[in-house]
């Protein structure tokens, strides 16, 4: 692993963003915290992160094929600049009469964000070789987990001590300082993409829709993608539930605060940092589909203890061990994908695949906010366990026999035999 960081690209891109994500737990831990402290409103502050979900699914999967046409490098920094500036509209709010700027925040923010994310996932791969692609995910979720050991832990702290407008102001300056990290990436001609169009002003709205269709099919095609798909749409919509859910598990059945709920989101971070040690190993004896099920069993378990024993040292152990095999999951996952799927149609696929993350969560986060006051906190937790055992349940008849070895992916064919592929199976359906 260590390898990876004598690469300057990849090293830029990662400090870039270990800066970054940790700014962003800061407001992870302040913005629902700060919402239920103003309203008391478990649908309002559920209503924060439903917010930030809503352009994932209306514009993700467009957001693909524009991250396939235009140079992801500037795409990545223009989107960095931009959220710096947008986050500093939330210092002008002091009163609950004033939640509903942070709202148009999260929105805006999220907007710009379903740029971003796509076209990191999209470079990434080519930025290292096949043979460490793992390692260089292995990687980028040690850099998770760091940021989970950096972000709640000061988010918490700075948020009782300092307020709210502290956090404003470091998360917005670790997007500046992310974007400068990228700019300091100097990336070979191949990397980047049709430059020439990006920079065209009219563009045919008739084409685009070619191209996310042409997305589509790719995944309907593949058995492979539909399973993963499948699985995190079930697990998502659990994740979905616990998250809207976790402010008010702490508040009410721990009977704590912020600074423990940035140290329980600080405890699973330490488990996805050792997690994402062990998978870069791991990853070399025993076929994705079984870490991935492996991954989900285990998360659930955790989820449906938590729940029914809400001490103070128990969440804690069992958010580290669910943070342990949650790196298992992502990096195989990410593997996956980028693994599977042809360069040119990278970004539409990640960005379809975040596009079903933000409908199933926010699916998840919608029934928790609205039934979590009648049904319970515990009820739902359980229920989030169960369902996340059940999508461990589906990668193992799905992804069993899934493999990262070059070889066995449609990658292998050049762009046109794909696209020729694709649409004579689509034919074939007619």
């Amino acid at each position: 692993m260590l390898s990876l960081f004598r690469q300057r690209n990849f090293m830029l891109l990662w400090f870039g963003q270990l800066i970054s994500v940790s700014g962003d737990w800061l407001l992870t831990i302040a913005i629902p915290f700060s919402i239920y402290q103003l309203t008391g409103s478990v649908l309002q502050t559920g209503a924060s992160f439903m917010l930030e979900l809503l352009p994932r699914i209306a514009l993700g999967s467009f957001a693909g094929v524009f991250v396939d046409r235009w140079d992801r490098r500037w795409t990545m920094i223009v989107a960095d600049l931009t959220r710096a500036a947008i986050l500093c509209i939330l210092l002008l709010v002091h009163s609950s009469n004033l939640v509903w700027i942070i709202y148009i925040v999260i929105l805006i923010h999220s907007v710009i964000s379903q740029l971003f994310t796509p076209a990191m996932n999209a470079l990434l791969p080519s930025l290292v070789a096949d043979k460490d692609l793992v390692t260089a995910n292995s990687a980028m979720s040690l850099n998770d987990a760091l940021t989970r050991l950096i972000g709640p832990f000061i988010g918490g702290i700075l948020l009782t001590w300092l307020g709210f407008a502290s956090l404003i102001i470091l998360d917005s300056a670790t997007y500046i300082c992310s974007a400068l990290f990228l700019l300091l990436m100097v990336l070979p001609r191949s990397v980047k993409q049709n430059s020439s169009e990006a920079h065209s002003i009219q563009v045919k709205i008739a084409s685009i829709m070619q191209e996310w269709v042409d997305g589509l099919r790719v995944v309907g095609r593949e058995t492979l993608l539909k399973g993963i798909f499948f699985t995190i749409s079930l697990l998502m919509f659990a994740q979905g539930a616990v998250t809207a859910l976790m402010v008010v598990f702490v508040e009410r059945q721990m009977h704590q605060g912020a600074v423990t709920y940035g140290w329980l989101i600080t405890a699973q971070g330490v488990g996805t940092f050792v997690g994402a040690i062990i998978v870069s190993i791991l990853s070399k004896y025993v076929r994705p589909g079984y870490i991935i099920t492996t991954s989900l069993w285990i998360i659930g378990g955790c989820i449906v203890l938590a729940a029914h024993y809400p001490f103070l040292l128990s969440v804690f152990l069992l958010l580290f061990l669910a943070g342990i095999f949650a790196a298992g999951f992502v990096v195989m996952i990410q593997s996956l994908l980028q693994n599977y799927v042809i360069d040119s149609y990278r970004g539409r696929v990640l960005a379809l695949f975040e596009t079903l993350i933000a409908v199933t969560m926010l699916g998840g986060m919608f029934l928790a906010s609205l039934l979590g006051d009648a049904l319970g906190v515990v009820s739902f937790f359980t229920f989030a366990g169960i369902l996340t055992m059940g999508a461990g349940l589906v990668a193992l008849l799905m992804l069993r026999r899934a493999t990262l070895h070059p070889q066995n992916r449609p990658a292998t064919e050049t762009d046109e035999q794909y696209f020729q592929s694709v649409d004579k199976s689509n034919l074939a359906n007619t």
